[in-house]
């Protein structure tokens, strides 16, 4: 599950512009890519951007791509963008919001008959989507040490979306799942009883949603600002309306560190 950091030297970024537009959002229910792309390249389109937008379902595909050369644009993890930006030309120009926020929360869940305690998660199974090849102190900053645990005495198992590491927790498979409280919500809507088959040990502190960047340094300004300006423009928009949705955010925002 772990991988290196991104690391670029100038051959890695030489050439011409890139074409190029990554989407990668384990924490999104969205599990229909292809209709994604269609929606999103319909989008760029309409405003006259011609971009290849390339969705990844898996991390090592995502960040095996990046490593190859960086997109023109990429809307990726939070904490991805963190854990590459000393070495790398990622630059922050868009943060989403939904229902006016920012940022979201994961819930630690157990089975809801389990009478494991959160001292007693030590050598246990812990099923969440990944969070890159800092994931042991990234989750000790956002869940763990306020009850005096670290996360390097789980065991980690890595799932492609928060719905595998439910279905792992109510099969069994693990003892413990890490998902975010918005797909829980959505996966409570369609099956119910999943949420009579949970039950939460925890919260984690705020963590900041995807964000939308620039890549490789190459892209016009010219690009950058029309790109900014079409995704703010599509707040409230009814021609972007299917978009947001298939996104699962209501708004963009300037990015702000």
């Amino acid at each position: 599950m772990l991988c290196g950091t991104i690391l670029l030297d100038a051959d890695c970024t030489a050439g011409a512009e890139s074409k190029n537009f990554y989407y990668f959002n384990p924490d999104s229910s969205q599990s229909n890519l292809a209709r994604l792309k269609k929606e999103m390249e319909r989008f760029l389109n309409k405003k006259d951007l011609a971009l290849n937008f390339q969705p990844f379902a898996k991390y090592h595909d995502f960040h095996r791509e990046m490593k190859a050369g960086l997109p023109a644009f990429v809307f990726l993890p939070d904490w991805y963008y963190q854990q590459n930006k000393k070495n790398s030309k990622l630059k922050p120009l868009l943060q989403p919001l939904r229902k006016g926020l920012s940022t979201y929360r994961k819930i630690l869940l157990i089975k809801h008959n389990s009478t494991i305690t959160l001292q007693g998660l030590s050598n246990k199974m812990l099923a969440m989507t990944t969070m890159g090849n800092e994931a042991p102190d990234l989750l000790n900053r956002l869940i763990f040490s306020r009850f005096k645990i670290e996360s390097n005495l789980l065991n980690i198992i890595a799932t492609p979306k928060d719905s595998d590491a439910l279905f792992a927790l109510a099969v069994r498979q693990v003892d413990a799942a890490l998902v975010s409280e918005n797909n829980l919500q959505r996966i409570g809507e369609i099956n119910p009883r999943i949420l009579q088959i949970v039950r939460q040990l925890a919260t984690s502190q705020p963590i900041p949603l995807p964000i939308l960047c620039s890549g490789n340094g190459k892209v016009p300004d010219v690009k950058v600002m029309k790109l900014k300006k079409m995704f703010l423009e599509a707040n409230g928009s009814d021609d972007s309306a299917d978009l947001m949705e298939m996104l699962q955010f209501d708004a963009w925002d300037n990015y702000a560190l």
